[in-house]
């Protein structure tokens, strides 16, 4: 019975984090990269050993006939996915080339095709 409470009591008692996103992602440099800044907003809660993935919703194509069908996740290869500790604020930097979902995007494409998938910022 000590046990099962004691489990439990860890269980219910864990900090929760709370990671805030900037409202606008910057594409900048030779070759682009894209950047978003993520911050932890409750410093009173150490994030040891964290690790993050960066996903795009993008119209999927079939690879056979060329056809869009919809949209999918599609995972974007960060330039660091992995932090120690994230006790300041951390920019997520993709590089965008010839095989990135983002590749061949103009801003007037992604003005066009935007569509909002997280709310936050700081």
């Amino acid at each position: 019975m000590t046990m099962g409470s004691g489990l439990l009591f860890v269980r219910v008692s864990r900090p929760k984090s709370h990671i805030q996103f900037a409202r606008v992602a910057i594409v900048a440099g030779t070759p682009p990269v894209l950047s978003v800044r993520v911050v932890n907003a409750r410093p009173s809660v150490r994030l040891l050993d964290t690790s993050v993935r960066l996903s795009v919703l993008a119209e999927a194509q079939d690879s056979r006939t060329a056809d869009f069908h919809g949209k999918a996740l599609v995972r974007l290869k960060l330039v660091r996915e992995w932090s120690a500790s994230f006790a300041f604020p951390w920019t997520l930097r993709h590089v965008i080339t010839e095989d990135s979902p983002l590749a061949g995007l103009t801003p007037e494409n992604v003005k066009r095709r935007a569509e909002p998938s997280a709310r936050g910022g700081w």
